[in-house]
Parts: C-alpha cells; sequence; structure tokens
C-alpha cells in the first residue's frame, strides 16, 4: 500500500483546546492519487466500513490507541448513516459506547467533500456530546495524479473530567496514524479501481478482433 514517504507528499496537522469541553483537529496533506475517483469511492457510503478500517487500530508503537473503534455498519433505514461501536481508555476513564453518524457526499466540478454529523444520542449518556468532521478533496494544480486533503474536525465531550484527561501529544499523534491509516486504505481501493479499468481497457479490443473473425 502506499503512504505519505514520497518527496512531494505533505502531512501538516494541529489540534487545539478551544475550551467548553471542546477539542479541534485539522489536517492538511498532498499525496499521490487521481480526482477522477475520488466521488466514485468516497460517494459510496455504505461501503465506506468494508474498506476503511482495515488496521485503524494498529498502533506502530504496539501499545492500544486511546480510541479504538471496534466496528461500524450501515443504519438499515438509511444507508448514509454509519454507526460506530468504540472504546475509549484513558487513565482515569474508561468507556465503550456507539454513535450514529449522518454521511453526506458533495461533488462538486473542482473538488469533493464528505461532511459527517454525529446524530443525537438517544440514550444521552455518550460521553460524546457532539462531532462535526468535514474532509475536502481536490486536484493538484498541473499534477494529475496528485490530490489534495482538507479536513476539520470539532468534537465537544461531555465530560470536563474526560477533557482534562486527554492527553494532547498523544492524542496528536494517535490522530497522525490514523490519518495515514486511512488514506492507505483509500489508495488501495483506487489502485484496485484503476487496475479494474485497465483489465476492461485491454479486453475491449480482444473482443473487437474475435467480432471482426466471426
Amino acid at each position: 500500500k502506499k503512504v505519505i514517504d514520497g518527496r512531494k507528499d505533505y502531512l501538516r496537522r494541529s489540534l487545539r483546546r478551544v475550551g467548553n469541553r471542546t477539542l479541534e483537529l485539522q489536517t492538511v496533506l498532498s499525496a499521490e492519487g487521481s480526482f477522477k475517483y475520488v466521488p466514485r469511492i468516497l460517494s459510496k457510503i455504505s461501503k465506506i466500513p468494508d474498506w476503511a478500517l482495515e488496521n485503524i487500530n494498529t498502533n506502530s508503537s504496539g501499545s492500544d490507541f486511546l480510541f479504538r473503534i471496534l466496528s461500524a455498519n450501515v443504519d438499515p433505514a438509511d444507508d448514509q448513516v454509519l454507526n460506530f461501536n468504540f472504546r475509549l481508555e484513558v487513565p482515569i476513564f474508561k468507556y465503550t459506547g456507539s454513535r450514529k453518524f449522518k454521511v453526506t457526499p458533495i461533488e462538486k466540478k473542482k473538488y469533493f467533500v464528505l461532511d459527517g454529523t454525529a446524530l443525537p444520542n438517544i440514550e444521552g449518556d455518550s460521553v460524546i456530546e457532539s462531532v462535526r468532521a468535514v474532509m475536502r478533496v481536490f486536484p493538484a494544480e498541473n499534477e494529475p495524479n496528485r490530490i489534495w486533503i482538507g479536513a476539520y474536525g470539532k468534537i465537544v465531550v461531555s465530560s470536563w473530567l474526560l477533557y482534562e484527561a486527554l492527553p494532547d501529544r498523544l492524542v496528536s499523534r494517535e490522530s497522525a496514524q490514523r490519518i495515514q491509516t486511512l488514506l492507505a486504505n483509500y489508495l488501495h481501493q483506487e489502485d484496485k479501481l484503476r487496475e479494474k479499468e485497465e483489465k476492461l481497457d485491454g479486453e475491449v479490443p480482444e473482443l473487437a478482433v474475435k467480432a471482426k473473425k466471426n
């Protein structure tokens, strides 16, 4: 799988505590990839859990992540709603729960957006009060095989204790690993789609020759 390691690849991220139990994460990255495949892969919201979660809990340090995604599935009533089951562990706080997210794809000529919002928790006992995440993907200028990605996330936790207990440096490092894993998984999907197209392109001339002979 491809990873962010080329000379032109770029990754910058920032994590901020903005008060009121709120964390903001911003990421800008660039990597090899063709923009034409972006909407074809990311618009299929119901298929995202099938490929995005591969190795998502694999930590390069060998230890467990503070936040682990246990599973994800599509809501039977709405194929743009994903339900995530997760486990959160910090030194003085442990929680296992689930949360549904409405994920909306927005396709434009020059960019593509995924807009995700956590739906209200019916049980009312979640450690997460609200989440909003927006990712925008657009092609690099004059580079057909490169994409730029900008992502913004805002998380409001329900407990001041949890807000203070989250270690900034560790959260930042773990989020960076997750970003690279998700990107690698996406690029793997792009490679499979490209290989499928190339195979079909190769079969078309063969079929034409056979038809002509017959």
